[in-house]
């Protein structure tokens, strides 16, 4: 429906670039500007306009609207396996244990997810019990904590940024890697800015390596913002263990042979 409305292209909506840009559209006139804007004039990509639609407007005036239209979809499907790829609120699980379904949460390893207060269709997530977690690494199968040389401790997603500076201090952390989804309004930087300004005050910036890393971020953006390092797509566990290891000697004055 939305694709229909605004033009978008319905082949292309899950794929991540297509969905995360700002659409633009020429008026008769000729000017071209933003195609859609939030309340406070803010251009919105793809994404957030989905997001505002199905939760500000459908789930606002109805918290049931998409678990009725999930309940008569399962209904018609009767003695058919389905499989919901995004299950976001605790309605909608409800929904799908009633049918005896089963809930699998995939976690990230590659480390741990600070807490952001990002869009309502996020914050309900970590609270969905699941019948089954597989952890998985993005492109290897050997997470970063796996590594034997390693002592690492991955403490899952949204962490607060208190306890986690708290953690790496009580812990003397050499390094954390903290992972950030990219938000509306750019909340995940004020956030990722934020976990620096509690180690700073804990006394423990300078003891440990920072380093920032999520599907739509890159090294640059990360120094932006004030860690050592950003792993974005297409990194490895490995790539960040070599940076790791050779940035632990270098503060050491040793050199990586």
């Amino acid at each position: 429906m939305v694709c229909d409305v605004y033009g978008w292209d319905r082949s292309r909506i899950d794929d991540l670039d297509y969905k995360e840009e700002i659409p633009l559209v020429i008026t008769y006139s000729g000017e071209t500007r933003f195609q859609c804007v939030n309340h406070d004039r803010v251009p919105m990509s793809r994404r957030e306009v989905m997001q505002h639609i199905g939760s500000e407007g459908f789930r606002f005036c109805d918290s049931l609207t998409w678990v009725s239209v999930l309940h008569r979809e399962l209904t018609s499907r009767a003695h058919r396996k389905v499989v919901i790829p995004d299950v976001r609120f605790l309605n909608e699980a409800a929904m799908i244990s009633w049918f005896e379904g089963q809930i699998v949460r995939i976690v990230k390893v590659d480390g741990p997810g600070t807490a952001h207060g990002a869009h309502s269709s996020e914050k309900e997530m970590d609270l969905i019990q699941a019948d089954h977690i597989i952890r998985a690494a993005l492109g290897e199968l050997m997470a970063t904590e796996r590594y034997p040389m390693f002592d690492a401790t991955n403490l899952g997603a949204q962490v607060d940024n208190a306890t986690l500076a708290r953690l790496v201090k009580e812990r003397r952390a050499d390094a954390v890697l903290v992972s950030q989804v990219v938000t509306q309004r750019d909340v995940h930087k004020d956030n990722a800015r934020q976990f620096l300004d509690e180690l700073t005050r804990l006394g423990a910036r300078k003891q440990v390596i920072a380093i920032l890393g999520g599907p739509r971020l890159d090294h640059r953006t990360a120094l932006e913002l004030g860690y050592d390092a950003g792993f974005g797509p297409g990194t490895k566990p490995s790539d960040v263990a070599n940076y790791l290891v050779g940035e632990v000697l270098r503060r050491m004055g040793k050199a990586l042979h």
